[in-house]
């Protein structure tokens, strides 16, 4: 669909506009057709498996001490082998180790924190007031040698150039596949795959350069 939007006579920011409309309503639609919904609860777990729906049926079903063991030991098990191929898949596919962070009590920082100027702390308004004003008028009433300007060379001015191809899917490619979509529900993941169709490409690609034409 994406392949399919008709690039070839854009002469206005206006046309542009709906040609950006109509790429936004073709992803819109097709993330509602394949959108599956899921019920999260407190009691989902990532690590959860069948096995594990499995040992705790057996159990409810015999109320017997093996079977809670048995299903203690899978609960067990189930979360070593969820969090060691997270682990890998980090170390190996996202070589981000600073991802790991994300699963140990991170030390928040003091809510406030007192702003310190000349060495030492300003805590009421009309300190803190005077401590900006230094910072940033300390130069108002200095005298200002105009001539200066006169002897900054002038450069010609450099003209914004178009994405190539190769240059717009690296820039892209870099993307974190893991970062938060935007209202448009497209992760990076999602448009790099688009971007393996070369039409679709071209379109996009187009799209970018055009925005660019028209300071849009």
């Amino acid at each position: 669909m994406l392949g399919s939007i008709e690039m070839t006579n854009i002469t206005s920011c206006k046309t542009l506009g709906y040609i950006a409309q109509e790429f936004t309503i073709i992803v819109e639609d097709y993330w509602y057709k394949f959108l599956k919904m899921v019920n999260i609860t407190k009691q989902s777990k990532a690590w959860w498996n069948e096995e594990c729906d499995r040992d705790l049926a057996i159990y409810w079903i015999s109320r017997q001490r093996n079977n809670w063991i048995k299903y203690r030991k899978m609960i067990k098990m189930a979360k070593k082998n969820f969090f060691n191929s997270k682990i890998q898949e980090i170390i190996l596919t996202n070589k981000r180790l600073w991802d790991l962070m994300n699963w140990i009590k991170k030390h928040k920082l003091p809510a406030m924190e007192a702003i310190k100027f000349n060495s030492r702390l300003y805590n009421n308004l009309g300190e803190l007031w005077q401590a900006l004003h230094q910072s940033y008028n300390s130069a108002q009433d200095y005298s200002i040698e105009l001539q200066i300007l006169e002897e900054i060379p002038s450069y010609l001015q450099i003209e914004w150039l178009f994405f190539s191809s190769m240059e717009f899917k690296d820039s892209i490619n870099i993307c974190n596949n893991s970062s938060t979509p935007r209202l448009d529900y497209v992760f990076w993941k999602h448009f790099k795959e688009v971007l393996n169709d070369n039409k679709c490409y071209s379109n996009i690609v187009n799209i970018v350069n055009t925005c660019i034409n028209f300071s849009y």
